[in-house]
């Protein structure tokens, strides 16, 4: 593949329409839940990114524009007029609408940077690929700052290929770097303060068998489990969404395992500023049957009726509950499976019962497997799960 193919392949992959939709799914799934996740999506494609794209596109079918990425200086003031109140409009929306801070922050610091791009415009035809890119590199820190160093680092190469085509200089894609990263750090200063004002109601909240006691109007919420289905050692995400801000909530989880044995635990949070509880990112409060931030708390700080070890001999049913001020608003059941039927699996067990007595467990297909041999100690049973 020669320079020029890759180059318009990076430079396709960093048109501001593809790569934002990719940085708000990823981030949306990672933090709300896929189900939420895709929702919130799927508005602001509906509300902004489809728009806009078709605006351009009519714009270059009827000759206004040059190109879908409006290379044309003079063209792009017109273009920035009509992209600015736009955005604004998105933002309100989102506001509005009780979406989460970091959407609607995001878009309205989205709306000072491509208002900031439009003054440049005058003097240099920054490029609009590297500033969006490097803006969502840098906010990305705020929730992965592994994600984040790498797409700074695709937004460079991004840059490559603008010069490359000849699209910009290298002092318009250095402009939009500076443009973008300053902007990004506008956002994480944002996000960073809402936070902390956060933290600080949630501390000095007095919590009572988690009622609202503080707040006026209260609402069920939305309770999302997934997967519904799962291995015992594979991670379950909890979230509640559609709650008032800083509302309270109870989530409580109930079991009874293989040999009868009832099983309980719950913990109580108080919804973000968006009136959401994400299990992955926040602590309960105090009254709870954990503390810290753990997404499985829920699971390994359960505990028994009555004195006993938890059995997993087959699948089992877990009750999740969602209560607002001690009552139940909704229930979600999730299957939790054992590795107890190998077959299942595709794994074969052989009984070993010669000089030594042991179990033979492979998968079922031809090539060959690395082995490994499990002594047990004193206990004197076979350990059949460790087989997964």
């Amino acid at each position: 593949m020669q320079k020029n193919e890759i180059a318009k392949l990076l430079s396709l992959f960093g048109y501001p329409l593809v790569s934002i939709p990719i940085r708000l799914g990823i981030i949306l799934v990672s933090i709300v839940g896929f189900q939420s996740g895709i929702k919130i999506l799927i508005t602001i494609l509906l509300l902004i990114i489809i728009p806009i794209a078709l605006w351009i596109l009519l714009k270059v079918r009827t000759g206004k524009y040059t190109d879908a990425d409006v290379s044309n200086k003079k063209e792009r003031v017109y273009f920035y007029l009509a992209l600015i109140p736009f955005l604004l409009l998105a933002s309100l929306a989102t506001y509005i609408y009780n979406q989460p801070s970091y959407i609607y922050h995001g878009i309205l610091i989205v709306t000072i940077l491509i208002f900031a791009c439009s003054l440049i415009n005058y003097l240099s035809k920054i490029s609009l690929h590297v500033s969006l890119n490097s803006y969502l590199a840098v906010s990305l820190f705020f929730f992965s700052p592994a994600l984040s160093i790498t797409w700074l680092i695709v937004t460079i190469i991004i840059g490559w290929s603008r010069i490359h085509l000849n699209r910009h200089s290298k002092t318009e894609v250095l402009l939009g770097f500076v443009a973008g990263i300053i902007a990004g750090i506008v956002f994480l200063n944002t996000q960073s303060k809402s936070n902390q004002i956060q933290a600080v109601q949630i501390k000095n909240e007095v919590v009572t068998a988690c009622e609202n006691s503080t707040i006026n109007e209260v609402t069920n919420g939305l309770l999302e489990v997934y997967p519904k289905e799962s291995f015992i050692d594979e991670p379950v995400f909890i979230n509640a969404h559609n709650l008032k801000p800083y509302q309270n909530a109870l989530i409580r989880i109930k079991a009874t395992d293989s040999s009868g044995n009832k099983w309980e635990s719950f913990a109580c949070y108080q919804a973000n500023e968006s009136g959401i509880i994400n299990l992955d990112r926040q602590e309960p409060l105090s009254q709870s049957s954990f503390t810290g931030i753990h997404a499985m708390g829920l699971f390994w700080s359960m505990t028994p009726k009555q004195l006993a070890t938890f059995q997993y001999g087959t699948n089992l049913e877990f009750e999740i509950y969602l209560e607002i001020d001690n009552t139940v608003t909704e229930k979600v059941s999730i299957t939790r499976k054992t590795y107890h039927d190998l077959s299942s699996l595709q794994i074969i067990k052989e009984e070993i019962r010669d000089d030594i007595i042991g179990n033979f467990n492979q998968i079922k297909e031809e090539k060959s497997n690395p082995v490994i041999n499990l002594l047990e100690g004193a206990e004197g049973n076979f350990q059949n799960i460790q087989a997964k």
